[in-house]
């Protein structure tokens, strides 16, 4: 028996069959084992329950898969019935698959996802027809948004001007292009949050996959600086008064 994988054993009653050369990089195997009980067999990898495991797919039937760490590398342990050319269970075989690569992503990602969901910035990821996938809990603080009630959304429809069952309005930051500047999002209940925004994209073959708009919440500098603007015109206007005044006079 050979499985086109990295390595694979055969055990009936739980003793060893036969294996593959790359089997001994697993377990501490000669070609005198054969024949010898598994659990007498010392592996280098973490799998205490290992023998219970196999015991429990030969009742079942079942198929089991469990992530085992070995010499600082990851693999996929799959344990199955052996099945004859006949169709009789005859014993298990235990396969080893390298995943080494997968989890260190998977832990890079759960890494980046703790960052962006403690972030302060506000987070949105959108699909490239601007379906909102995700938002982290910054946005949804200062939006008063639910998850639920902007997951699947149009982005665009989170902009002043949008009108329910219209189509959103377009917007150049929402175009599929990288993008960089203020934008003015409605939030729950009315008003409206200003957010300086920096939105990437994500390419995969050549096409784009994902939106990513991370940015900060500028509202009360946006809110300063036209309250500011607002006293210059009415101080503007008072010396334009106080001129057409003193020609009056004059």
């Amino acid at each position: 028996f050979i499985k086109p994988v990295s390595t694979g054993e055969i055990l009936r009653r739980l003793n060893i069959m036969r294996f593959n050369p790359a089997a001994t990089r697993f377990v501490n195997l000669i070609e005198a084992d054969v024949g010898r009980p598994f659990a007498h067999i010392v592996s280098k990898f973490e799998a205490p329950h290992l023998v219970e495991d196999a015991r429990e797919v030969l009742d079942t039937l079942a198929a089991k898969e469990k992530e085992v760490h070995s010499e600082g590398r990851w693999y996929s342990m799959r344990i199955r019935p052996y099945r004859t050319t006949q169709n009789l269970i005859d014993g298990v075989v235990i396969t080893f698959a390298e995943i080494t690569t997968q989890k260190q992503a998977q832990q890079q990602f759960a890494i980046l996802s703790h960052v962006v969901e403690r972030t302060p910035n506000l987070v949105i990821i959108t699909d490239a027809d601007c379906q909102i996938e995700y938002v982290n809990p910054s946005f949804l603080e200062t939006s008063g948004f639910r998850e639920n009630e902007v997951i699947e959304r149009d982005v665009r429809s989170l902009l002043p001007g949008a009108r329910e069952g219209e189509e959103a309005p377009s917007h150049p930051a929402w175009s599929g292009e990288e993008w960089q500047g203020d934008l003015e999002y409605l939030a729950r209940g009315g008003g409206t949050f200003w957010v300086e925004t920096r939105v990437s994209r994500i390419v995969e073959d050549g096409k784009v996959t994902h939106l990513i708009a991370i940015g900060d919440n500028v509202s009360e500098s946006k809110r300063a600086a036209s309250a500011i603007e607002q006293r210059r015109s009415l101080l503007n206007g008072a010396d334009d008064h106080r001129s057409a005044i003193a020609v009056l006079l004059f």
